[in-house]
């Protein structure tokens, strides 16, 4: 990111900080620049509230700017370019909205060990020493980018890098894609599991993809959102009885779903399928 800023120009860069981009002033701080930097980012950076407003920020939409001391506010358009860095895996504010996030997103995988000799300020050094090289090799692969787009071909990207940018979105929508990967409905009664063995199959899903698994009450909360409004679910209640009147989802925080995976079941993971109950189980 040094060399990039130091190429593009201090005067044309500005520090991103989504957590206040909900501010009436924040994107103010962005005119006349061009490029937004996060450097070092927490790993909540695009899981935020205010990280939303990056789809409109690089997306060309119109947006209203309020400047400090001056009255009425100035329409400008959105399209900075945005660079962060971080040391941690992140994820992103979904929202349902896969496909922005898709389109916009390119991600870099710096994962090789640390150098045992560290070079202070590496980037001036490499700017010192290979300015003219790297500055052709932005230059030719601006070049190439405008001719892709004056084709009418989107942003050109390796299968390896939708991979991971897939992977990416899956994880930070976790839930969602259990549900839609590996629920499906049923009519049966005995059909019914519990919260604990949900999440325990939900759990299974994210170790086999080496992700980061939501917490099990975000969880259960997220899959109530997502559920749809008119499915029954069995609770457990405090000595580990099951309930026995079926409650409407939007009632209970706890789900009962039913599948492949469970306690009294041998199946490997992945299932085929998780099964979920249907209101015509219980309603006579």
């Amino acid at each position: 990111a040094g060399v990039i800023r130091r190429l593009v120009g201090d005067e044309n860069c500005s520090e991103l900080r989504t957590q206040h981009l909900a501010g009436r002033f924040e994107v103010a701080n962005f005119h006349d620049r061009t490029l937004l930097i996060g450097s070092d980012v927490p790993p909540d950076f695009l899981n935020c509230d205010g990280s939303q407003l990056l789809k409109a920020l690089t997306g060309g939409d119109r947006l209203n700017v309020e400047f400090k001391g001056k009255s009425g506010a100035k329409a400008v358009v959105g399209d900075w370019n945005v660079i962060v860095t971080a040391n941690s895996r992140l994820k992103v504010n979904v929202q349902g909205d896969l496909g922005a996030w898709r389109r916009r997103l390119l991600l870099l995988d710096f994962s090789q060990p640390k150098p045992t000799r560290v070079v202070p300020n590496y980037h001036e050094v490499m700017i010192e020493a290979e300015g003219s090289g790297i500055l052709n090799w932005f230059l030719r692969g601006a070049q190439d980018l405008v001719g892709h787009i004056q084709a009418g071909k989107s942003f050109p990207i390796s299968d390896r890098q939708r991979s991971a940018i897939d992977n990416l979105l899956g994880e930070s929508d976790s839930v969602r894609c259990f549900i839609s990967d590996h629920v499906r409905g049923s009519a049966m009664s005995c059909d019914c599991i519990t919260t604990d063995e949900l999440y325990h199959a939900y759990l299974q899903m994210c170790n086999s993809r080496e992700w980061s698994p939501e917490p099990e009450k975000r969880f259960q909360r997220r899959a109530a959102e997502i559920v749809p409004a008119d499915a029954w679910v069995w609770s457990r209640i405090g000595s580990g009885h099951m309930a026995t009147t079926p409650k409407p989802i939007a009632a209970v925080t706890a789900l009962a779903m039913k599948g492949a995976v469970g306690p009294n079941t041998s199946a490997s993971w992945p299932p085929d399928q998780v099964a979920m109950t249907c209101p015509a189980a219980f309603v006579r």
